[in-house]
């Protein structure tokens, strides 16, 4: 009998608009987000490109990815930490990753 996971990909965003486009001809995808959770997407290798476009505000990402995603999510060395540096809050697999764009005092 096959088993089904529940997997699921929440966010909150003020209604204002999906997409802005800038003076510069650039696109920001979600300019109202404020909280991102990938929940339970254990065969997700990689994160979404418009990570890297979000704006500051404000912003909270959470995820619960695969061991393999989270080694790509690792600070500074990890092939995807550019997509979401600039993230002020972030949480991967229950654990702070950064707070405030810094390393959280109760890290390794």
């Amino acid at each position: 009998m096959s088993k089904v996971m529940k997997t699921s990909l929440r966010f909150e965003i003020e209604i204002e608009g999906m997409r802005e486009e800038e003076d510069n001809g650039s696109l920001t995808i979600m300019p109202c987000l404020h909280y991102l959770e990938i929940y339970k997407c254990y065969k997700l290798k990689s994160l979404p490109e418009f990570l890297r476009t979000i704006p500051l505000k404000d912003l909270e990402l959470e995820l619960h990815v695969s061991d393999l995603l989270q080694e790509r999510c690792k600070r500074e060395t990890g092939d995807e930490w550019p997509k979401i540096s600039h993230i002020q809050n972030i949480k991967i697999n229950s654990k702070s990753v950064q707070k405030d764009c810094q390393l959280p005092l109760d890290s390794d």
